[in-house]
This record gives structure tokens, C-alpha cells and sequence, in this order.
């Protein structure tokens, strides 16, 4: 669902969406900004290698080459400057600053460009194959950075932190419930949205819930209605995994599915 889910996220960046970037796009869009800016740099640097010196024909090629894929990286780059609003002065302050650093490495004489060329070459030739690949990468990259943070959110503390805006999926693990799957979002420091599958429909309960050291518990009708223990992210055959989703898309994402598989046995 990860994958889908982050092709989905690709698809909706290319649009071109008028509003403020997420911070999933913020993030995406910085780490393929310095990508762009770092190889712009990398092949304009390899082509001046050469071209300082009297060439041969195979040099001209060569030089010629890196330009072009100089200029193919650039263009990526000021796309990605335009995405973060990063002015034009300085896309051109962070460009001298690399190829600074990278005569700092290579000397001024242009020695130990190998050691560029081992750096780079493989990781430029990844980005400008094909950018939307990477964008998912990245993409993949800020949710399990997010999901890590989140996790943490839920380990036993004395202060147990503070839970609005996390979500949470729910799947029965020991499949003794045919509906077995589960969604959770907390939409303030006290009450949580609770979307389960019943009967091939997700029902959505809204539950009181109370954060203790060890466990959370979960209130309907101020009754216990079930615990959630913070080590494992579990409650009977129920296990939880922090997602970067929202609980109520991903549940009706999870009926979808249950649907489709139903239909193949004709079962429904």
C-alpha cells in the first residue's frame, strides 16, 4: 500500500497544486533541490577538468557531454528552487559554495577528481534517469523518519506525550475476526475517531481516551472498551502500526481491498 500510496503522492506533486507545500513536499522537494544542485555542479566541474587543458577530440566529447548533463540537472534545479521559493541569488550562492568544496577535495589542479568521480557518478546518474523515482524515494524516506518519531510517541513514559494528529492502523493478527482490521486517529489531546469494517462498511466511533505509562485506554459510553498497550501497539488479536496516512482513508483503502477479494471468491 506504501507503494501505491507514494506513486499516488508523485502524481499529485507534478500537478503543479497552487497551495502552500505539505511538510512531505517541503521535505521531497529541498533533498531533490540539493540532488540537482550537487550533480549541476558535479558534471560542470568534470567538463572544466578537461577543458583547462589543450584537448583531444575524445576530450571535446567528453567535455561536451558533462555540459549537456550539467544543463539537464540545472534545469531539475531551478524547478526544485521554484517549489521551495528559494530566490535565484541564492540557487547561485549554494552553486559557488559547491564547486568551492569541491576544488577543496579535488585540488585547484583538479588531481583528485576521482575522488568526486567515485562520490558522484553512480548517485547522478540515479537522479537524472528519472526524477520521479526519486521523488519517491524521498517520499519514502520522510514517512519512515516520520513513523520513527511517531513510534516514539508511544513508548512507556512517565509523561506520556501528546497523541493529536497520530494515526494508527489496526490489523487482527490472529485472524479471528473476519472484519479484523482497524482505524485510529487521534484528533485531540482526549477524544480519537475509531473507524472498524463491520459487515463490508466502515463505522465510525468517536472514543474518549485516557494515556497512562503503560498502556492507553480506550472509552465508549464512559465504559473500557478497550486497551492499548504501548510496548507492543496491541489489544487482544489486534496489532497497530503508526502510519503517515490518514486513519479514514486508509481504512476505506483496507474495505476496498476486502471487497475486490470477496468478489474474486464470489462471496459477495
Amino acid at each position: 500500500m506504501k507503494k501505491l500510496l507514494s506513486i499516488i503522492f508523485v502524481s499529485f506533486l507534478l500537478s503543479g497544486n497552487g497551495y502552500a507545500n505539505t511538510p512531505v513536499e517541503n521535505f521531497v522537494f529541498k533533498k531533490l533541490f540539493d540532488e540537482y544542485s550537487y550533480c549541476t555542479v558535479y558534471y560542470k566541474f568534470l567538463a572544466r577538468s578537461v577543458e583547462r587543458i589543450e584537448l583531444r577530440n575524445d576530450d571535446k566529447l567528453f567535455a561536451e557531454e558533462m555540459n549537456k548533463l550539467s544543463e539537464k540537472s540545472e534545469i531539475n534545479m531551478i524547478f526544485f528552487a521554484k517549489k521551495i521559493s528559494k530566490p535565484a541569488n541564492d540557487v547561485q550562492k549554494n552553486i559557488q559554495r559547491i564547486y568551492e568544496s569541491f576544488l577543496n577535495i579535488a585540488g585547484r589542479d583538479y588531481s583528485k577528481t576521482e575522488i568526486l568521480i567515485n562520490q558522484y557518478t553512480n548517485s547522478c546518474e540515479n537522479s537524472l534517469a528519472d526524477p520521479e523515482v526519486r521523488m519517491v524515494y524521498w517520499s519514502k524516506r520522510f514517512q519512515e523518519n516520520k513513523e520513527k518519531e511517531l513510534n516514539e510517541m508511544f513508548l512507556p513514559s512517565e509523561k506520556p506525550k501528546e497523541l493529536k494528529g497520530v494515526n494508527l492502523q489496526c490489523k487482527d493478527r490472529a485472524k479471528i475476526l473476519t472484519d479484523g482490521y482497524a482505524g485510529i486517529h487521534f484528533s485531540t489531546s482526549r477524544k480519537a475517531e475509531f473507524y472498524k469494517i463491520r459487515n463490508f462498511k466502515v463505522v465510525k466511533e468517536i472514543l474518549i481516551y485516557k494515556p497512562e505509562v503503560e498502556k492507553i485506554i480506550f472509552l465508549k459510553n464512559n465504559k473500557e472498551y478497550f486497551v492499548l498497550f504501548r510496548d507492543s501497539l496491541q489489544w487482544g488479536s489486534m496489532k497497530c502500526e503508526v502510519m503517515t496516512f490518514d486513519a479514514e482513508d486508509v481504512t476505506n483503502f483496507a474495505l476496498e481491498k476486502m471487497i475486490i477479494t470477496q468478489k474474486s471468491k464470489n462471496k459477495l
